[in-house]
């Protein structure tokens, strides 16, 4: 239904990409201590709503994530 529904979606004149998840994902994981500093740092969380309300750095996000391919 989603994948038949982007047609109708526009975002700055263009239609979103949608991709089928055929892999089931593990409930319950959740990164160390150390991981989830990491990617805390690629947040912006708006004062009030910190725990709702969170924009992600798309340069903070490719630094954080080729410095975790070497940590971990």
């Amino acid at each position: 239904m989603v994948i038949e529904a982007r047609a109708r979606y526009y975002y700055n004149g263009k239609h979103p990409v949608v991709n089928t998840v055929d892999k089931e994902y593990s409930t319950g994981a959740k990164l160390t201590k150390a991981a989830m500093e990491i990617y805390e740092k690629t947040l912006d969380r708006m004062k009030g709503l910190e725990k709702w309300f969170v924009h992600i750095s798309p340069q903070k996000a490719r630094e954080a994530l080729a410095f975790t391919e070497i940590f971990f």
